[in-house]
């Protein structure tokens, strides 16, 4: 509910409340394809950005320089507002659009504040929105500390898997598979055979694949969990 409230808003009420003005609004709506880059971190924090339609991956570079897939985040999401009024100068982490389309709201960052700060209904929204967002942190981190390596692996294979065309192969290797989730590559073989077995994955070649059937079975625990 919050969220389809703050996309009601920030199409509507806020393009009402400043078309008064004589400048005119500077938000502008964009569409943006799959795999195009949003906003990458470590740069300033200039525009907030809204997600209205599609799915947007968030992404963390690790230390040797492979991307780290974070989160998955569907409408309404507004990306670049928790570092604006932390006061971080820099985006936090890089977004890129993970649906074959997405539809963004970019807005001036102080642009933004000032629509907050002039929209009571907007800024009880935002907080609200806030609020839910720091919810999902803490469960997403709870369950990361919690979760065991071999559910680790399973919602990596579902988290790269959303959006694209079935069967997927995926294409990274076993050996920097097990580098990435700083697995044993024997440990991380033996459950390889075991989500195969159960029928999580499959197999094609010699590399892991999921088909239709493997990523619903994927699906119907990973959103239970909210992602």
């Amino acid at each position: 509910m919050i969220n389809n409230e703050i996309e009601r808003y920030l199409c509507n009420v806020l393009e009402g409340h400043f078309s008064k003005r004589s400048a005119p609004s500077p938000m502008v709506l964009m569409r943006m394809k799959k795999q195009e880059v949003l906003l990458y971190g470590g740069f300033s924090v200039r525009n907030i950005y809204l997600l209205l339609e599609g799915h947007c991956g968030v992404s963390t570079v690790n230390e040797d320089g492979s991307l780290t897939i974070a989160d998955l985040y569907q409408p309404v999401q507004i990306f670049g507002i928790s570092e604006y009024l932390a006061g971080i100068p820099e985006f936090l982490a890089n977004v890129y659009i993970s649906s074959d389309s997405a539809l963004i709201l970019s807005c001036p960052a102080d642009y933004f504040a000032s629509c907050v700060r002039n929209c009571q209904e907007l800024s009880v929204l935002l907080n609200g929105y806030l609020a839910k967002l720091l919810v999902r942190n803490m469960r997403s981190s709870e369950e990361t500390l919690y979760a065991s390596p071999k559910q680790q692996l399973m919602e990596y294979f579902f988290i790269h898997a959303i959006d694209k065309d079935l069967p997927y192969v995926y294409p990274i290797s076993r050996d920097d598979l097990a580098n990435q989730l700083r697995l044993n590559p024997r440990t991380l073989y033996r459950y390889l055979r075991q989500l195969e077995e159960e029928g999580y994955i499959g197999n094609r070649h010699g590399k892991t694949m999921v088909d239709k059937i493997n990523y619903e079975l994927l699906e119907q625990i990973f959103t239970k969990k909210g992602l």
